[in-house]
């Protein structure tokens, strides 16, 4: 077998609850297979399953996976994509790490025949969905919607995503769409309690309103910016509980801990998920909405 042109590796997520540390001794060590081979978890079924799913705009399913993967961490920001080598480097570090999962939506013996694809409407499709909390290799949960993109937001790993947020007659009628965000961390210990600062900047335009909002204003426009930071503040923050449910450090506060204060660390590793499990969260969010688009008011609607 060559392995040098493998692009993609589906780990199933019966494989993954019993721990995946033997899997990847031989990526470091072969000359042939990949560090920067795309891993993600199969959720709810068998990784075959995954492979066989044939897709009707790519050849090779792996491909199609990949490039899917790819678009809905850049896009949507409720996913993350993710390689070999830094996996590698999330197991053997001082906290756990976060993978991609992907499932089947539909009948996955049709989805594998040919004559499927013969069809308008496939039998089958694969779909990312959620992300896997993995703590020593083991799978320890899973982080849906917004807590998926919390935890993203809090690693720095958001590119763009979407939010929503109400106007005074509708709910969820504004759609701001996020086009950059910066997160930086800060962590201190008090009393051998870590206290973690979480500060996120971010910036986006007004993408849809589907209600009247007088946009020429500046106030409403202030209301709609403290609205986005509220939301990605409430995300964030229920994110982080999750995590500290879990005794799971995802977020690599560990590793951040031990680079600045060597000597604090010394205190705490030998506990440390316990010690991570109660730490006091302080997070702050400013959100600045850029450009409401070509039209200030949306007169079909008022």
């Amino acid at each position: 077998m060559f392995f040098a042109h493998t692009q993609l590796l589906v780990l199933g997520e019966s494989t993954v609850k019993s721990g995946i540390d033997g899997i990847f001794d031989i990526f470091e060590r072969s000359h042939e297979l990949r560090l920067n081979t795309n891993v993600i978890v199969a959720r709810d079924t068998e990784a075959s399953s995954i492979l066989k799913l044939l897709l009707p705009v790519e050849s090779l399913p792996a491909i199609g996976i990949i490039k899917k993967s790819k678009n809905t961490a850049r896009i949507y920001g409720e996913s993350r994509d993710i390689n070999v080598f830094e996996l590698i480097n999330g197991i053997s570090g001082e906290g756990s790490v976060v993978i991609s999962g992907a499932r089947i939506l539909g009948d996955a013996e049709e989805g594998a025949k040919k004559s499927g694809m013969e069809q308008t409407k496939v039998k089958a499709l694969v779909t990312m969905s959620g992300l896997s909390v993995l703590k020593k290799g083991v799978l320890q949960g899973w982080l849906d919607g917004p807590l998926a993109r919390g935890a993203l937001w809090v690693q720095n790993e958001i590119n763009e995503t979407s939010i929503n947020v109400d106007s005074d007659e509708v709910k969820d009628s504004i759609a701001v769409n996020i086009n950059h965000s910066k997160t930086k961390i800060k962590i201190e210990l008090r009393n051998k309690v870590p206290v973690i600062h979480v500060n996120v900047v971010e910036e986006g335009t007004l993408s849809e309103a589907q209600s009247y909002i007088e946009l020429s204003n500046r106030e409403v426009i202030v209301q709609l910016e403290q609205q986005v930071a509220l939301k990605t503040k409430q995300e964030i923050t229920q994110a982080l509980q999750a995590a500290q449910t879990m005794k799971c450090d995802i977020f690599n506060f560990g590793n951040e801990l031990k680079r600045i204060n060597p000597k604090a660390w010394e205190t705490v590793k030998d506990n440390w998920e316990s010690v991570f499990a109660e730490a006091e969260v302080d997070v702050s969010v400013e959100a600045y909405i850029r450009s409401v688009g070509m039209r200030l008011e949306p007169k079909l609607l008022k």
